[in-house]
């Protein structure tokens, strides 16, 4: 998956910036995170000799109000189940969510939500 493509999705999905792994200190809104956990190819995919891959995900809503912080993984959440089709250049035959988990930072004072994600991808196909 190209990472660009699900950064686009996201914050067009959400209108919030996404970062990868970490979000910057500079950032005083509301914002994504989002970190690719696993990757595994099986290169013996015959799909249009094209190899298909499983990547799995975690995007963390980050926010300092319940609220929005719920729309947003609400969002997600009914985004990403079953979702199939295409991100920008990726071919996703289908995602799920594998969990979804609450936080919140006592530090920072903020309101979190881990959603997992799985992707299936067919690479070469768009």
């Amino acid at each position: 998956m190209c990472e660009i493509d699900l950064k686009n999705f996201l914050e067009t999905l959400t209108s919030l910036s996404a970062y990868p792994i970490h979000i910057p200190a500079t950032e005083k809104n509301s914002a994504l995170l989002y970190r690719e956990t696993s990757f595994s190819r099986h290169s013996g995919s015959q799909l249009s000799k094209t190899d298909v891959s499983e990547l799995s995900y975690q995007i963390i809503v980050v926010s300092d109000t319940t609220n929005e912080t719920l729309i947003v993984k609400n969002n997600l959440v009914n985004a990403f189940e079953n979702y199939s089709g295409v991100m920008g250049s990726t071919h996703v035959m289908s995602s799920r969510v594998i969990n979804v988990v609450p936080i919140f930072d006592t530090n920072t004072k903020q309101f979190e939500y881990t959603v997992a994600v799985d992707f299936t991808i067919h690479r070469g196909h768009v």
